[in-house]
């Protein structure tokens, strides 16, 4: 399971729609749709079949046709081996390493890797974008986003709050930038848009909406955009359901740490102020393990290392829906 929240992560920045948002979905009456299937060469029913058999629903995950992608099948792989240069084996051991399948699993099997476009950006990220940063690299990226020297790039990342010094990978740094110079812009909520969060989520009215959110300390004030008070109003809605740990799944949990005995996971969460006594979920505990274990990848003070600042509040909320227990314990 090494890697695997880095896996879940990216498959996250690939696409935006983890989170349910059925107030601004994509529809399959939708012209926008039915041109893009044109596009592609898809007809709807084959479209929606292969969303559903990775357990995604077009009108519940996604917010407009820009996040739809060609289906990942069988006839999409070659290329993308013959462009990196893998076997089928090679790709699966690299997709297994980074959590995006099981082990004895087939890259078709993921449920993350949607889209034919999914699969080539997160095994560019993981080649090219995993590798730490250095001069020609980085004189490379300069001329990327026509920086004309490291000290204007520096400037550029103050700005933003940001420096050189807290990413190591040449990826994460690339991915920031770009999330600087092209920050997510949501839409502001107004009468309309509200109306339709209302009768989405069979609100009799605003002041229901009102009350509703202040049973969870919460209100509209809050929120400048309407996709941000859509996913809230989902989470509230349908709050994340873990497994219990036992001592089934907390041995499965020893087993893929390599970790002899409980004793042994204790010693090393105390390396972290941490315990199994914290955890109510082994999902939780499995995250947490992982991520301790991978600390130079995320485990940093500052999100910006994979490419996550706290000026969006979506991302960080994304962010959350795959490292839960960070803060529910």
């Amino acid at each position: 399971m090494k890697h695997k929240v880095v896996g879940l992560l990216f498959a996250i920045i690939i696409s935006f729609s983890v989170l349910p948002n059925t107030a601004l979905a994509v529809e399959l009456d939708d012209p926008e749709f039915e041109a893009y299937l044109d596009e592609i060469g898809w007809e709807k029913e084959a479209y929606t079949e292969h969303l559903e058999s990775k357990d995604w629903s077009l009108e519940e995950h996604f917010w407009s046709v820009d996040e739809l992608g060609i289906p990942l099948t069988e006839e999409s792989i070659q290329p993308v081996l013959d462009e990196f240069s893998l076997t089928r084996e090679e790709l699966n051991a690299l997709l297994i390493e980074f959590g995006d399948i099981m082990e004895g699993q087939d890259v078709l099997d993921s449920e993350y890797l949607v889209f034919e476009e999914d699969l080539v950006y997160s095994i560019d990220y993981y080649i090219n974008g995993m590798v730490e940063i250095d001069e020609e690299n980085l004189k490379e990226l300069l001329e990327t986003y026509q920086f004309e020297s490291e000290e204007e790039l520096e400037s550029f990342l103050k700005e933003n709050e940001d420096t050189i010094d807290n990413y190591d990978y040449i990826g994460d740094l690339d991915l920031a930038i770009d999330m600087y110079l092209n920050p997510w812009e949501g839409t502001v909520i107004d009468d309309t848009s509200l109306q339709g969060i209302l009768e989405s989520y069979e609100f009799g009215s605003k002041e229901e909406l009102d009350a509703f959110l202040e049973e969870h300390d919460d209100s509209i004030e809050n929120y400048e955009y309407i996709e941000d008070l859509d996913v809230m109003i989902d989470m509230y809605l349908n709050p994340w359901e873990g497994t219990a740990i036992d001592d089934a799944n907390l041995q499965e949990t020893l087993d893929s740490y390599g970790f002899a005995s409980k004793d042994d996971l204790e010693t090393f969460l105390t390396e972290y102020d941490d315990s199994v006594e914290n955890y109510e979920y082994i999902e939780d505990l499995d995250v947490a393990v992982d991520m301790y274990q991978n600390n130079d990848i995320l485990l940093s003070e500052d999100l910006s290392v994979v490419g996550m600042n706290d000026y969006n509040i979506v991302y960080i909320l994304l962010l959350l829906e795959v490292v839960y227990s960070l803060w529910v314990n």
